[in-house]
């Protein structure tokens, strides 16, 4: 068996293997996420998904740091340059060059930049106690990756709840940050054609595909039965992309879409900040019917609508342990 060399294909965001073979690709001309709060990584994968060992390397600058937590499976980390500081488990390390970290599966952890000059704490803590960074969570209304969300969005707002026959559809193209074209777009023919839940949910044509045809895309359009469906893999076919320099990234996912019909109409939406962002925040409906969805997937009708009115009166109750009963019913939702 000879295995063959997958070809590097050059895009706006660096070159992206195609296909399951071999290749050779230096780190600098590979696709990278740039971040001002999170550095800058690279995983070598474009929009692969390697089933047997993962590599990645993240630059990061003075007070830059990573997200504390931790992963169902073992990783390892080394320093290669320069100092950090490494939080795990509520402990703190400091770390240089060619020091390496073992972390078995759940161990939480996070690496914060350091350096000359080391962290300015002071700064770091200067608005302690008056700025939130909760109500700056960013909700997802879909079960995919961020970069998703701002033409997922868009094409939702330009359908307005309507819905299509592959026929009916003549072209979709999609506007992203440069960043994301690795992760959700590229190799194309594979993003059009997932093989898997976890390959759909970083495939925009696929879920693009399945916002139009469907009219959602939520958790049950990525079982094996789902992501084959032709009429939606057909549309998904049919998807293009530009890239674009957004200003509001990488502080928002934005995108856009324009839906071109066989009829000769069109619609179209731009979204600089993705639905279910601060800046653009679903609606309390919206929330509660996403709840809602979710929710049904493992509970009884009547235990989902109890379970919303006693979360929704939280504030208000003395003791929780009710208002979770409808959480230890033993019946389920069969799948």
């Amino acid at each position: 068996m000879t295995v063959p060399e997958a070809e590097l294909k050059k895009t706006d965001a660096g070159l992206i293997p195609q296909g399951e073979g071999w290749f050779v690709l230096n780190a600098r001309d590979a696709t990278w996420i740039q971040s001002d709060e999170r550095g800058q990584d690279t995983d070598f994968e474009g929009g692969q998904e390697w089933a047997q060992l993962g590599f990645r390397i993240q630059v990061l600058g003075p007070g830059q740091r990573s997200m504390y937590h931790g992963e169902r499976g073992q990783e390892g980390f080394l320093v290669v340059s320069g100092e950090c500081v490494l939080v795990i488990e509520g402990e703190e390390r400091r770390l240089g060059a060619w020091d390496f970290v073992h972390c078995p599966p759940w161990t939480r952890h996070a690496f914060v930049g350091a350096g000359e000059g080391e962290i300015d704490v002071d700064a770091q803590l200067s608005d302690l106690g008056s700025r939130w960074e909760t109500p700056r969570i960013a909700y997802k209304p879909f079960p995919v990756c961020h970069f998703m969300h701002g033409s997922l969005g868009a094409a939702g707002e330009g359908a307005a709840g309507r819905t299509f026959a592959p026929e009916e559809i003549d072209d979709v193209l999609v506007t992203v940050p440069e960043a994301g074209v690795s992760l959700v777009l590229e190799p194309a023919a594979e993003k059009a054609s997932p093989r898997s839940e976890y390959e759909g949910k970083f495939s925009l044509p696929y879920s693009i595909a399945s916002l139009l045809v469907r009219g959602h895309v939520a958790v049950a359009d990525f079982t094996d039965e789902a992501i084959g469906d032709p009429a939606v893999l057909a549309v998904a076919r049919k998807v293009r992309y530009e890239t674009r320099p957004y200003p509001t990234y990488p502080q928002a996912f934005p995108g856009g879409a324009v839906v071109r019909l066989a009829d000769g109409t069109s619609f179209e939406a731009d979204y600089p900040h993705q639905k279910g962002g601060p800046e653009n925040p679903l609606s309390a409906a919206e929330v509660r019917e996403k709840y809602r969805v979710n929710a049904s997937l493992a509970l009884p009708d009547d235990a989902v609508e109890a379970l919303e009115v006693a979360l929704l009166a939280l504030d208000e109750l003395d003791d929780v342990a009710g208002a979770l009963a409808p959480l230890a019913l033993p019946e389920a939702v069969a799948a």
